[in-house]
């Protein structure tokens, strides 16, 4: 199956990590940040995940990039809970994993 390169690095990759491109690696995620953080990565009620997205424009897919995105993925969808809780150290590894997945792609596209 062949993926739109430039649609996912736009569609996901430029999306996820909106916010999270202004908190440094490892850094605390500001309070006024943070939701705008979780509304990059997962959404609101009326648009998909990132995740969601992801899985969209690449069904059936077998590329390790995409895989290794699919994995960090993951990840973020197992933590939404702690970090719609406002827990501090979960927010910094949403912020940290939304950037690796922007990186991957960026650095996957053309």
């Amino acid at each position: 199956m062949s993926v739109d390169r430039e649609r996912l690095r736009h569609d996901v990759g430029k999306y996820i990590a909106r916010v999270a491109t202004n908190v440094p690696p490892g850094s605390p995620v500001p309070p006024a940040l943070a939701p705008l953080l979780l509304r990059d990565v997962y959404g609101r009620a009326d648009e998909p995940s990132m995740r969601l997205r992801f899985r969209e424009l690449t069904p059936g897919a077998d590329d390790p990039v995409l895989t290794a995105c699919r994995r960090e993925l993951d990840a973020l969808a197992s933590l939404e809970s702690p970090a719609r809780a406002g827990d501090a150290e979960t927010l910094t590894e949403v912020a940290d994993r939304a950037r690796r997945v922007a990186r991957m792609l960026r650095e996957w596209t053309p």
